[in-house]
C-alpha cells in the first residue's frame, strides 16, 4: 500500500523543500485527507528533519478541507482577486524598545522573558492582510514570526490563532488602540 502513495508523499516532500527557508524554522500543516494518514505524516516528518521543518496536523478530521477549497474554486473561478473586507492577523509580543513611544506607553505591558532575558511588550498585533487590500487568487503571504520553546514545548503542537479584526482603525498595530 505505501508504494501506492510513494509518489504523492514525494511531491508533498520536494513542496516542502522547495518552500523551506535556509535560514529560519519553517512549520507546514497539513490538512485534508492526506494529514489524516499516519504514514505520510511521519514519512514527511523524515524526510524533511534535515531541513528544520515542523510538520504538524490538525487533531481534528479536515478531510473535507481539500474538497470544499475546490468546489469553492471552481464555482468562484470567474474571480481573479478577493476585495479583504476585514483585518487579519496575529497576536505578537514585539521585543521592546526603549525608543519607541508606543512601547513607553504600554509599562504594565512589559515583561522580561526567563530564558532569554529580553524584555517584550504583551499586546501586539501584526497585521497580515489589511482591510480593502486586493489578494490575488494565486498571491501567496508570507511572514515570520519567532517564539523561545522549551524543550517539552517542542514535542507539542503549535497553535497560532487568526484574528479578524473588524474595527476602523487602518493601522492597527496594538490591541488596546481599539476595544472591538
Amino acid at each position: 500500500m505505501a508504494d501506492f502513495f510513494e509518489a504523492s508523499c514525494d511531491a508533498a516532500a520536494d513542496a516542502v523543500r522547495k518552500h523551506a527557508s535556509p535560514t529560519s524554522r519553517t512549520t507546514v500543516f497539513l490538512v485534508g485527507g492526506f494529514a489524516a494518514s499516519p504514514w505520510l505524516y511521519s514519512e514527511l516528518q523524515s524526510r524533511t528533519q534535515d531541513l528544520n521543518v515542523d510538520v504538524l496536523r490538525a487533531d481534528t478530521m479536515t478531510a473535507k478541507a481539500a474538497a470544499n477549497g475546490a468546489i469553492s474554486f471552481y464555482l468562484d473561478r470567474r474571480v481573479s482577486a478577493r476585495i479583504a473586507q476585514w483585518t487579519y492577523g496575529v497576536y505578537i509580543n514585539p521585543l521592546y524598545n526603549e525608543s519607541d513611544s508606543e512601547h513607553i506607553r504600554r509599562p504594565l505591558n512589559v515583561y522580561q522573558d526567563p530564558i532569554s532575558g529580553r524584555k517584550y511588550v504583551t499586546g501586539g498585533f501584526h497585521a497580515h492582510v489589511t482591510k480593502g487590500t486586493a489578494v490575488q487568487e494565486t498571491q501567496t503571504k508570507r511572514f515570520s514570526l519567532n517564539k523561545w520553546l522549551t524543550q517539552k514545548q517542542k514535542q507539542t503542537l503549535v497553535q497560532l490563532d487568526l484574528i479578524c479584526y473588524k474595527g476602523d482603525v487602518t493601522d492597527i498595530r496594538w490591541v488596546d488602540q481599539d476595544p472591538r
